[in-house]
């Protein structure tokens, strides 16, 4: 059986593919940007998989998703990443007033294999310092755990 997050995934990415190179502070066509793997090879996802999740203000967002977007695509972070847009930025701020930030989602294939997890997780470090970025399994996305004012439905990563 599909997992339907991934499903969903790969909807998203067929739908964003001629925004790939647009800047998330600017586009207002589609919600998401992705970015997939472009070298080297990445296991299937599991009924497992997850991503790690990277809130940045509008000012920064360009320059950090520039810099995740090309890792993804050198193949040194997961099998896809994406960024919230220009339009989906405004959504989210109309619906919560206090929210003031854009996020980046890095897939992993499985919540389960740690060395992965830590490979990812370190090379994200190398681009966004010691800010904090959580984790969130995509059973979590699909319960709809997702109130991102109020991160303790996530892991922390420290």
């Amino acid at each position: 059986m599909e997992d339907p997050h991934e499903s969903i995934k790969q909807k998203q990415i067929k739908e964003s593919l001629k925004y790939m190179n647009h800047k998330p502070s600017k586009c207002k066509k589609v919600y998401w940007i992705y970015a997939t793997r472009k070298f080297g090879t990445y296991p299937e996802s599991t009924p497992e998989s997850g991503k790690f999740l990277i809130f940045c203000p509008p000012n920064e967002i360009n320059d950090i998703w520039s810099k995740i977007k090309d890792l993804t695509e050198r193949g040194l972070l997961g099998d896809a990443s994406k960024v919230s847009t220009k339009i989906a930025y405004k959504i989210r701020k109309h619906q919560n007033k206090t929210f003031d930030q854009h996020v980046i989602c890095v897939y992993t294939y499985s919540d389960l294999d740690t060395v992965d997890k830590d490979r990812i997780k370190q090379n994200i470090f190398g681009i966004v310092g010691h800010r904090n970025i959580y984790y969130k399994t995509n059973k979590q996305t699909l319960a709809h755990i997702n109130n991102h004012t109020n991160i303790v439905n996530h892991e922390p990563i420290v």
